[in-house]
C-alpha cells in the first residue's frame, strides 16, 4: 500500500516488512552504525568511525539529506532483523522503485509501530473495543464529538495492523475503516548487533535444515537455504540475500509474493469465514465458479485441493460417463467392466502422483516403486496421431488426457522433436489436438486437457487450449488459481455433469471460502486483456533474451516456450546451471529428463528482471557447461 498523507509525508506499508522513520532517525542510523548498502548494483559501505561514505555514487548521508528529498525515509524490517536503510521511499516519489533503496546488513529485529485512526458512531464503539484491546498496544487519544461520533487513535505493532483493520471493518460491516496515519520504528540496534545477527541467521539456517531432516519425510532434496519472505518476483533468505524467483513455486505464484490485492482478499475472507465444508452454500465458491464457466468452454465446475486431485476427479467422471453412455447401471458391480474404461495418455506427460493420476504419468521413476498403479491406461508418443488412432477405440476408450503445453515433460508447446527427428510446427500441434478431438468424438470418449501448469494466463491466453482453438470436454486446473493457496478444479461440459449425482465424489476442504475468495482476486487480475497481452510480450522478451545471451553456446540445443512458460534444452543435465544460478541469486528449476532449464516466473515479473535473468544465465552457461 502506498499513500501520501499530507505534504512531505510518504507512507508505504506492507504487512511485516515496511516501516517509516523520520529523517532525523534515518540520519542517526546511518551515522552511528557500520553498515553495508546496495543501490542499483553499486555497493556502499560506511567507514569504521561511523561517517558513511560511498565507494560509488553519493554518500549515504547525502542520499538521505538531499535538499529535494526532505520528509521521511523507508526502513524495511525483515523477519529476522535484516534492515534496508536509505532513500528508496523518497526516490519513489520521483519515479524511483523500492528496490533502488539503500540496503544495510542484517541487524537485530526492529518492531515498527503503526498508529491507526478511526472514527465511529457511538453505538459501534462497544463492539470495537474488544478488538482494540486484542490487537492494540496503546490507545493514544479518544475524543467524543457533538455529532455523536468518536474519534480514536491507537498504536499497534505493524504485523497486527492489517488484522485489526480487517477485523474492525468486518465487525462493523464496513462502516468503520481504520486508517494508517503514521508508522515509526523502535530504537535502532547497537553497532555490535550486526555480527550477532549474521551469526544468528547462519545458526538459524543450520537449525532449520537439521530439523527438516529430523521431522519431515525426505522426499525432496532441498538446498541449504531458508527463505523468510518475498516481494513481487523476489525472495529473501534469512541472511537477507535477494533472489530473482523464476520458478514461482513451480508456476504457482502467478502474482508473485505479497501481492497487495491478494493479501487484502485473504485477510478479509479469513476474518469472515474460512471453511464450512461442502455441505453448505458459500458466496466465494459460487462467484469463482461463475468466473471460470463464463470465461471458458465449461458449464460446471468441481473443486479439489490440487492438480492431482483434479485429475483424479476427471478420471472418475470419465469412467462413470462411459457407463451411462453404454446404458448400464453405474452402481451395478456385476456390469462395471462392460463399458469403456481405458484411458489414453502420452509420453513426457505429468498428471500427478496419486495412484490414478500416476498411472497416466510418463516417468518410470515416479511409477515403478508403487506398482501396481491404476490399471486401464495406455500411453502413446506425444504428437503422434497415428499412434493415438491405433488405441482410441469405441467401446474401449473412455477418455484421453493430454497437456496442451507440457510442463514437467520438458516445456513442449508445439515445436518438439518426434522420434524420427522431424520438427513439429505450431500448426501441426493444432492439428494434433484437433485430431484428438475428432478421434474422441468418433469413439464416444471424453477429451481431457490438463492445464494445471499452463492454464490461467501462463501462455499469454487465459486458457492454453485457446491457442489451438480446440475445446475439451473436461479441463483440470490448479497451480496459479488461488495465488499460492491450495486449490484444484475440474471444468466440465454439461453432458459430463449430467451423469454425476450427490455422493458420487466429494472433498472436505475443496472450494472453501478462503481459497475461492483469493482465487476470484487472482482471476480478475489475470483475466484482464491488458495483463494477458503483457504476459505475451514478456514471454517473447524472455525467449529473445535467452536466445541472444545463449547464442553460440554448443551445449544449448534450443530455447522454446509460450508466454511465460519457457525451457532451455541442453545436451547434458541442467543441474549444474540451475545450482550456479541459485548461488548467484536467480531461482530456476529443471524439467524433462533433467536436461531442461525451466523458467516459469511470476506473471508480474518486470522487463528489467527478465533482462537480468537472461544475462546471468548466458554468463553462467559459458562458465559451467562443458
Amino acid at each position: 500500500m502506498l499513500a501520501v498523507l499530507g505534504a512531505g509525508l510518504l507512507v508505504a506499508v506492507q504487512l511485516g516488512c515496511l516501516a517509516l522513520v523520520r529523517i532525523d532517525a534515518a540520519r542517526d542510523l546511518a551515522a552511528t552504525h557500520n553498515c553495508w548498502a546496495y543501490k542499483v548494483g553499486q555497493q556502499y559501505r560506511s567507514s569504521d568511525d561511523g561517517e558513511p561514505s560511498g565507494t560509488a555514487g553519493r554518500p549515504i548521508l547525502a542520499a538521505i539529506e538531499g535538499e529535494d528529498l526532505e520528509g521521511v525515509c523507508v526502513l524495511v524490517v525483515r523477519y529476522y532483523g535484516g534492515i534496508k536503510l536509505g532513500a528508496g521511499g523518497l526516490v519513489r516519489a520521483y519515479g524511483g522503485a523500492a528496490r533502488d533503496c539503500l540496503r544495510a546488513a542484517p541487524k537485530r529485529h526492529v518492531v515498527p509501530k503503526v498508529t491507526l485512526a478511526l472514527q465511529a458512531p457511538f453505538e459501534l464503539i462497544g463492539p470495537i473495543y474488544p478488538l482494540l484491546e486484542q490487537y492494540a498496544a496503546e490507545k493514544l487519544r479518544e475524543d467524543y464529538g457533538d455529532d455523536g461520533t468518536v474519534r480514536m487513535e491507537v498504536q499497534v505493532e505493524q504485523d497486527m495492523a492489517q488484522r485489526l483493520q480487517a477485523s474492525v471493518q468486518n465487525a462493523t460491516s464496513g462502516r468503520v475503516q481504520p486508517n494508517i496515519v503514521s508508522v515509526r520504528a523502535t530504537q535502532a540496534p547497537a553497532k555490535e548487533a550486526v555480527g550477532q545477527a549474521e551469526d544468528y541467521a547462519t545458526q538459524l539456517t543450520s537449525d532449520i535444515v537439521r530439523d527438516e531432516k529430523q521431522y519431515i519425510l525426505q522426499t525432496y532434496a532441498r538446498p541449504p537455504i531458508v527463505f523468510a519472505h518475498g516481494e513481487g518476483a523476489r525472495m529473501y533468505d534469512v541472511h537477507g540475500k535477494e533472489y530473482l524467483d523464476f520458478a514461482a513455486g513451480i508456476a504457482v505464484n502467478a502474482l508473485g509474493h505479497g501481492n497487495e490485492a491478494w493479501l487484502s482478499a485473504v485477510t478479509e475472507q479469513a476474518g469472515q469465514l474460512a471453511h464450512v465444508s461442502n455441505l453448505f452454500h458459500t458466496i466465494p465458491q459460487v462467484r469463482l465458479a461463475q468466473r471460470l464457466v463464463e470465461s471458458s468452454f465449461a458449464d460446471k465446475v468441481f473443486y479439489a485441493n490440487s492438480g492431482t486431485e483434479a485429475n483424479e476427479a476427471a478420471i472418475k467422471f470419465a469412467r462413470k460417463y462411459a457407463k451411462v453412455q453404454a446404458g448400464l447401471d453405474p452402481y451395478n458391480k456385476d456390469t462395471a467392466l462392460d463399458a469403456a474404461t481405458e484411458i489414453v495418455s502420452f509420453t513426457s506427460s505429468f498428471h500427478g502422483r496419486t495412484m490414478g493420476s500416476l498411472a497416466l504419468t510418463y516417468k518410470d521413476q515416479y511409477r515403478t516403486p508403487f506398482q501396481p498403479v491404476m490399471p486401464g491406461n495406455v500411453m502413446v508418443p506425444y504428437q503422434d496421431l497415428d499412434a493415438a488412432a491405433a488405441v482410441i477405440k469405441k467401446g474401449k476408450t473412455c477418455a484421453v488426457f493430454v497437456e496442451p503445453i507440457q510442463g514437467e515433460g520438458g516445456i513442449n508447446p508445439g515445436e518438439i522433436q518426434q522420434q524420427k527427428g522431424a520438427r513439429v510446427s505450431s500448426q501441426a500441434r493444432k492439428e494434433f489436438l484437433a485430431g484428438l478431438r475428432a478421434l474422441c468424438d468418433e469413439a464416444g470418449a471424453l477429451l481431457v486437457f490438463d492445464e494445471v501448469q499452463c492454464g490461467l494466463g501462463r501462455t499469454g491466453k487465459l486458457w492454453g487450449y485457446q491457442h489451438a482453438g480446440v475445446e475439451p470436454d473436461m479441463m483440470s486446473l490448479a497451480k496459479p488459481l488461488a495465488g499460492g493457496l491450495p486449490i484444484g478444479a475440474v471444468l466440465l461440459k454439461q453432458k459430463v455433469a449430467d451423469v454425476m449425482t450427490p455422493g458420487d465424489h466429494g472433498s472436505t476442504f475443496a472450494g472453501n471460502p478462503l481459497v475461492c475468495h483469493a482465487a476470484c482476486t487472482v482471476f480478475d487480475i489475470i483475466a484482464d486483456p491488458a495483463f494477458l497481452a503483457g504476459v505475451t510480450a514478456k514471454g517473447e522478451r524472455l525467449r529473445e533474451g535467452l536466445r541472444r545471451e545463449l547464442a553460440g553456446n554448443p551445449h544449448v540445443k534450443e530455447v522454446r516456450g509460450l508466454g511465460l512458460i519457457c525451457g532451455i534444452e541442453l545436451d547434458q543435465m541442467a543441474g549444474k546451471l540451475v545450482e550456479a544460478a541459485r548461488d548467484r541469486g536467480v531461482i530456476v528449476i529443471t524439467a524433462g529428463k533433467g536436461d531442461i532449464v525451466r523458467l516459469v516466473p511470476p506473471l508480474v515479473v518486470t522487463e528489467e528482471d527478465i533482462d537480468k535473468c537472461c544475462a546471468l544465465l548466458g554468463e553462467l552457461a559459458r562458465e559451467v557447461l562443458a
